[in-house]
Formats: C-alpha cells, structure tokens, sequence
C-alpha cells in the first residue's frame, strides 16, 4: 500500500503541503515558521496605522474647512457690524447736533 504523504512517483509534496506536526518540530524550525507570520501581522498592524493616519488628515481636513467656513462667516458679521457701529455713531453725532440745536 501506497503512503499518501506521497505522490505516484514516491516523491515528498513539499512542506506547505504536507505540515509538519509542531509537536516534533525543533525551537529553530518553530521559529523559522513563526517569523513571516511576525512579519507579515506586522506588515498589516503598519498598514492599519497608515490608515488611521489617513482617516484623522480626512477629518482633520474637514475640520479645517469648517473651521475655515466659520472664520468667513466671522468676518462678514464683523463687517456688518462695523457698518452698524458706523450708522450708530452718526446717529449719536445727530442727536447731539439736535442738542447744541435745542439748548442754544
């Protein structure tokens, strides 16, 4: 009877294939198997980070233009009131004119 770890050649598939059990491996070869899986969590934790980067410069970004929305409509209101503090001052200046005028 044939083992079914081979093929119809009797050649080994290889070990991506055909796992070792990691009970018989040694420290190295365990080590060996866990470092791409290290390398590759942290390639996607870095990739996760860049992301969240993006995400806070998108919203940072509209904060700036809201906030950039604001300032404009601060400056109109503020110019609409130095229109008004304007209009009141003269309105002052009349009534004292009418004054001086009255008294004397």
């Amino acid at each position: 009877m044939t083992d079914i770890a081979q093929d119809a050649e009797g050649t080994q598939p290889p070990d991506f294939i055909t796992r070792q059990d990691i009970t018989e491996m040694s420290d190295d070869e365990i080590d060996a198997l866990l470092v791409p899986i290290r390398e590759r969590r942290l390639k996607m934790a870095v990739l996760h980070r860049q992301a969240l980067e993006l995400k806070e410069e998108k919203a940072r970004g509209k904060a700036r233009e809201k906030l950039g929305d604001q300032i404009r409509m601060l400056e109109k209101e503020l110019a609409s009131m130095d229109k008004l503090i304007e209009k009141l001052d003269k309105r002052v200046l009349n009534i004292r004119a009418l004054r001086l005028e009255i008294e004397g």
